[in-house]
């Protein structure tokens, strides 16, 4: 009985010093400006300088694509559109990054360099096949500049991440299929 009085009364004690009635409760709105511009955007920008030096930025259509193939490897391929535009210069690096899983970095594992006249066009693609030898997970980074006229367009883009066993091989033909 004297442990239920002493719960009791301390409930009771503790009911009557909390404020409850100063407690409230009130809604705010607040509006947060973004200031993204064409280069904060993520998607490549052509930046075109006339005589006047004047600049216009303008957008450009950049793809990077890493699937796995069914005899073996990884290719990676881009593809740069840039429509109204005369391709004079390709400069670009890719790099193939490899992590164990989740919990790792990533770490480079190859890297090729595409740097060659352009083909006088609107669109410009190359590929590479990568034949790498640890499982994990692969992505390709992609970065540099693609020279037109006027100007130039800056590239920086990862690719999606794919997931990589070199000793699986996927095959219609039975006779092909070899596990390493």
């Amino acid at each position: 009985m004297k442990k239920f009085f002493s719960v009791f009364a301390v409930l009771a004690l503790l009911l009557t010093i909390a404020p409850f009635g100063l407690v409230s409760a009130q809604e705010i709105t607040t509006q947060v400006q973004s200031s993204n511009s064409i280069a904060q955007s993520g998607t490549p920008v052509t930046v075109d300088t006339y005589e006047t030096n004047v600049i216009s930025p303008q957008k450009a259509n950049f793809y990077v694509d890493l699937s796995v193939q069914k005899y073996g490897g990884l290719l990676a391929k881009w593809t740069y559109k840039n429509p109204g535009k005369v391709i004079t210069d390709v400069d670009l690096i890719m790099t193939l990054e490899y992590r164990e899983d989740f919990l790792h970095a990533w770490k480079t594992v190859d890297t090729v360099r595409f740097d060659y006249p352009g083909g006088l066009g609107a669109t410009e693609q190359n590929e590479r096949t990568f034949y790498p030898d640890q499982k994990g997970t692969y992505r390709v980074f992609v970065s540099g500049n693609v020279y037109h006229t006027p100007g130039f367009t800056n590239i920086q883009m990862f690719s999606g991440s794919r997931a990589y066993d070199p000793k699986i091989i996927i095959s219609n033909d039975p006779d092909k299929i070899e596990l390493k």
